[in-house]
């Protein structure tokens, strides 16, 4: 060992080094004996062997994205060093004296087609013989790294010549230039979201998901930010001022908005698999009252059946069942995005109804032994948007667990006392969450 050879595990695959044939034929003949033990087996198939200098197709393909994304994503503040003619006469009408005066609004560089970008990364998948899902997770990040970078520039760029603005220190021309800055960064963002969707749609895992609601919150919490500009710093008096215009802002939220909502209507929630798209349904919260999915697109995603009365015909006020069971994640992701808004009231009685099905589905004793039920029992005690009726849905869920009528009041109190427990109800920043699960990810 660490001679003749040497063996490495990453995730699901492992790694053979060895210095002749005679080896690798013993290895591998000890690894099918003791893999039998398993009712297990090298598939030759997923089998690969490579030569020294070592390089794999996955090394190349990821080569060429970088490249690909050298070439084809730009975006460059040209400093005035670089620009021609960087210098005009100004003629100050006090004393009709010429002075030079600098042009303030630099130059930007961006370029970006997302038809480019897809045609050839389809290429490099092609050419390399890589799966999409090899490179996937590696190209979001590269995506996000991008736009990372751009924004801030783009922002220390953008906030001085605000101020600037706010002043009266730009000309007509330059107030003119720095809207027609923000079109075309607001255009490079959309070419890269419609690029960052075309990845998802490839290949919609849970990891995938994550990564392309980073890309979206890093987007959505930049439109929607306001800088403060100080009019008397002394008396700490500003006003707020949008980093964005009004139609750019929109035009990026629809854009957020139109392609998750493709996907919703693409998939639906299933028994088993109902975690990937519940992300979507956050970033879409975050967008704001404007962009909230109808009754119909939700009863469609979730897969809900409309109830009938016993003559077959619809309630007044419909009412509706899941048709499958649903878990943790589906309820508080649901009450989450219901939150108390009028229009999902209906909605949120449906989500009450399964929690009690789901409860009763399990023996009273053994109610509380569930680690499942325990987190749900607590966060639905904190959550804000179930206190309606004196807390009589709260009240029910503890009657469920046997909790003694008695103690109900005190246990809810204790419990919302403490604000939080697994599931942050309100004042929640999603970019901020994200990067906090992505720093405790073991794998990206």
């Amino acid at each position: 060992h660490r001679v003749n050879y040497q063996i490495f595990r990453y995730v699901d695959d492992f790694f053979v080094f060895y210095n002749d044939d005679k080896t690798k034929k013993e290895i591998l003949e000890i690894y099918q004996v003791l893999l039998k033990k398993f009712k297990m087996g090298l598939n030759d198939a997923k089998t690969i062997h490579y030569e020294k200098p070592l390089i794999t197709e996955i090394t190349i393909a990821k080569n060429k994205i970088v490249n690909l994304f050298n070439q084809e994503v730009k975006f460059k503040i040209i400093p005035d060093d670089e620009k021609e003619n960087k210098e005009k006469f100004e003629v100050k009408k006090e004393c009709n004296e010429k002075t030079e005066k600098k042009v303030k609004v630099s130059d930007i560089d961006i370029r970006c087609n997302a038809n480019k970008l897809i045609t050839e990364f389809k290429t490099i998948i092609s050419t390399t013989g890589v799966a999409y899902k090899d490179v996937m997770n590696y190209t979001l990040v590269a995506v996000y790294k991008r736009l990372e970078i751009s924004i801030k520039k783009y922002k220390e760029h953008k906030k001085i010549l605000e101020k600037e603005k706010q002043e009266n220190q730009l000309t007509t021309d330059e107030i003119t230039m720095l809207s027609n800055q923000e079109k075309n960064f607001t255009k490079y963002i959309l070419e890269l979201l419609d690029f960052a969707f075309f990845l998802y749609n490839v290949s919609p895992r849970v990891n995938t998901t994550i990564k392309l609601v980073k890309i979206s919150a890093l987007i959505v919490d930049t439109y929607k930010k306001r800088y403060k500009y100080y009019i008397d710093k002394k008396e700490k008096k500003y006003k707020l001022i949008p980093q964005f215009e009004a139609i750019n802002k929109e035009l990026v939220f629809k854009k957020i908005s139109d392609e998750i909502t493709l996907v919703l209507d693409k998939s639906k929630i299933e028994e088993y698999i109902q975690i990937e798209t519940l992300y979507l349904l956050i970033t879409l919260k975050e967008l704001g009252r404007d962009y909230r999915l109808t009754t119909e697109q939700l009863v469609k995603y979730l897969k809900l059946v409309e109830l009938k009365n016993e003559e077959g015909k619809n309630y007044h006020d419909k009412r509706y069942v899941f048709l499958n069971d649903i878990n943790y994640f589906v309820i508080t992701v649901l009450l989450f995005y219901f939150k108390d808004i009028q229009q999902y009231k209906g909605l949120q009685v449906c989500v009450k109804n399964a929690i009690r099905k789901k409860i009763r589905s399990i023996d009273k004793p053994d109610r509380a032994k569930y680690s499942e039920f325990v987190l749900l029992l607590f966060d639905l005690l904190a959550c804000p948007y179930l206190k309606e009726h004196d807390n009589k849905f709260k009240k029910e869920i503890l009657q469920l667990f046997g909790i003694p009528v008695n103690e109900r009041n005190g246990f809810i109190s204790f419990v919302e006392n403490q604000k939080y427990w697994f599931t942050k109800w309100d004042k929640f920043s999603l970019i901020d969450e994200l990067n906090t699960k992505s720093t405790s990810e073991s794998y990206s």
